[in-house]
């Protein structure tokens, strides 16, 4: 099993002139959508499975890690990012992203933690500066909703520069739509 190759493939990395030209900085997008599963969360269900299974295990019950988005990163940017945006749930793939960014040395780069209102447990807990319960998800964006964002991904703003932006579901859907648009994902 040793030699077996990971479970998730590495996926492209696109420079977007269109954003870039909206955000006035270089805008790069990792399209993990082109992962045999169509979702990032392939990268660290399979790294540990694939780790357990080297060492006898036999069942899984697994959470997410994703350190290997950021190695793909430093291997094809010729420069460290200045930030890098991703969605917030319950912050197993923000967690990896920063373990990656320690490994890689990018200890600077700063993350950018969207979510929706109504599924906004993380920046819920950096407001009270604790975990927070909400009582229910309320966003349409019900897939990355937790009601209570681990414990982890709190520690974590507390030791490396993250922003927490809470925008609308409205903003969120058009957002999605105006980028298949620009990509022709589905």
């Amino acid at each position: 099993m040793a030699a077996q190759e990971p479970l998730h493939v590495k996926t492209p990395l696109r420079d977007s002139m269109a954003l870039s030209k909206v955000a006035g900085t270089s805008v790069y997008l990792k399209m993990d959508s082109s992962q045999p599963s169509g979702s990032f969360k392939i990268r660290g269900i399979g790294h540990l499975c694939k780790t357990k299974a080297e060492q006898g295990c036999k069942h899984f019950v697994c959470s997410s890690g994703h350190t290997s988005i950021v190695k793909e990163l430093k291997e094809t940017l010729s420069a460290k990012p200045g930030a890098i945006v991703l969605s917030v749930g319950g912050g197993g793939l923000m967690c990896g992203v920063v373990q990656g960014l320690q490994e890689v040395g990018w200890e600077d780069v700063p993350i950018i933690a969207m979510e929706t209102f109504g599924a906004h447990s993380f920046h819920a807990a950096i407001k009270e500066g604790k975990l927070v319960t909400l009582p229910k998800i309320t966003s349409v964006a019900k897939a990355l909703g937790v009601n209570t964002v681990a414990a982890q991904t709190l520690k974590l703003f507390y030791e490396h520069p993250i922003f927490s932006e809470v925008i609308s579901d409205q903003e969120a859907v058009a957002a999605i739509e105006k980028f298949v648009g620009m990509y022709g994902l589905n």
